[in-house]
């Protein structure tokens, strides 16, 4: 259980009172919410608070990239228009088949687990997007991008927010949300930038090396190695950890996120374990 702890001064106004008040004091208990909230605001709620916006801008990447690929690809690929909308729609079906099953992970795994291997995985899926010799190809790729982004639909709002106390909870979501819409900006500007050239190179006789494949790798691979890479060094939620009973690691973790935000040692914080 986490239990607040009393600070030097509030231990002396309990040796004042009677030994009964002392131990009912001393062993107040805080929940979850009560101990992030005493954690505070700052320096780490906002590296959490980024790090997710851009985790959601990557998701976002996908709903639209292929409708800046396909004008350029479509001759290279031979698509039919009936083969652009099945190319659309395979991410959104790769979504809904693994929505409950990541939401199942995420419970049992870990948000940030799930949020890291999603990540690197899409790094992987988009090189190979980028390197589809035909339509067949860049549709399995394109609904496996479904199903891996999904962790990061489904975990990455649910990490920052349990990095938040109640007050600010809304909020953070609220600016997670609006930082993802930089998506949309991101991928028409490369777009502009890489798709208009006319660049061709052969490699290994297998596919010729074009803009739309640049593109897709920029697109989806460069984000995902520097937001996975971030990721990775964050901790794991600590509500999470909390509700697996590992009470003395997500308290080090409060500890952490307390000493960060409001740059005091972490023996300051005012929650301990009591066993």
């Amino acid at each position: 259980r986490l239990r607040k702890c009393l600070s030097s001064v509030e231990r002396s106004r309990v040796n004042e009172m009677d030994l009964s008040k002392e131990v009912k004091t001393s062993h107040g208990s805080a929940d979850f919410e009560e101990a992030i909230s005493l954690a505070g605001r700052g320096k780490f709620s906002y590296l959490v608070l980024i790090t997710g916006g851009f985790a959601m801008m990557i998701s976002l990447l996908a709903t639209v990239d292929v409708t800046y690929v396909l004008p350029s690809a479509e001759c290279e690929l031979k698509l039919e228009k009936k083969d652009r909308g099945t190319l659309s729609g395979a991410f959104f079906i790769g979504i809904i088949v693994s929505s409950h099953l990541l939401g199942f992970l995420s419970d049992t795994l870990g948000r940030r687990y799930i949020l890291v291997r999603s990540l690197f995985i899409n790094i992987f899926v988009y090189i190979i997007a980028s390197m589809s010799p035909n339509y067949w190809v860049l549709l399995i790729m394109r609904f496996i991008t479904g199903i891996v982004l999904c962790g990061l639909l489904t975990c990455g709002i649910v990490y920052v927010g349990e990095f938040h106390s109640n007050k600010h909870r809304t909020q953070a979501v609220m600016a997670l949300s609006s930082l993802a819409v930089g998506a949309f900006v991101y991928c028409a500007a490369l777009g502009w930038l890489i798709l208009p050239n006319e660049v061709s190179l052969p490699l290994f006789g297998l596919y010729t090396f074009t803009p739309w494949r640049l593109y897709y790798i920029l697109l989806g691979v460069v984000p995902s190695v520097i937001v996975g890479i971030i990721v990775f060094f964050l901790p794991e939620s600590p509500k999470y950890l909390l509700a697996c009973g590992k009470t003395e690691e997500a308290l080090e973790i409060l500890k952490k996120v307390y000493s960060i935000n409001k740059g005091k040692p972490k023996d300051q914080y005012p929650v301990c374990f009591y066993s």
